[in-house]
């Protein structure tokens, strides 16, 4: 055989997602990047199958693509989508990410059926708040368009934890 490939084994991936599920409750199955080339629409469709009813995507269109296999699923963009987009985001029933205030003034702008998660810096310094500019911030978006809160840990798959404990 020439070349590299990759096999999927969906079953093991349905095993591992409903063990997962069933010690942590509902998470999020991220699935950006075609599923990291594993091919995010076969995926999704066979974790949802599974009971698995979150997940988690880069841009609009990997979303879009995701809701294919997944109808009602709750699909999270983790990448930032042109407020442009808004109303394509709360059409669709996206969930978009938003790590600043002058991001999220931009969206709002545009639409105030936007459902957003706040992301919050954790030492990766990539995107999100900064932990101090949280309690600072007035975001234009009603409770109940806030879905949630995240941020990755800086280091924390590391054997030398202080970076993740601070």
């Amino acid at each position: 055989m020439n070349g590299a490939y990759v096999l999927i084994d969906l079953d093991a991936l349905e095993r591992n997602a409903t063990a997962l599920k069933s010690r942590l409750g509902d998470f999020y199955c991220v699935l950006k990047c075609d599923a990291y080339g594993h091919g995010a629409e076969k995926c999704a469709a066979r974790l949802y199958s599974a009971g698995i009813k979150r997940f988690a995507v880069y841009s609009l269109n990997e979303a879009k693509t995701v809701r294919k296999a997944a109808k009602n699923a709750e699909i999270l963009i983790l990448g930032r989508t042109e407020p442009f987009f808004s109303d394509e985001l709360a059409r669709g029933s996206f969930i978009q990410t938003v790590g600043s205030a002058e991001y999220a003034r931009a969206l709002s702008a545009l639409s105030k059926n936007v459902k957003i998660h706040i992301e919050i810096d954790c030492g990766m310094n990539r995107s999100g708040f900064k932990p101090r500019e949280i309690a600072e911030i007035t975001l234009p978006f009603t409770k109940e368009n806030v879905l949630g809160v995240f941020g990755h840990l800086s280091c924390a798959d590391e054997k030398e934890l202080s970076e993740a404990k601070k």
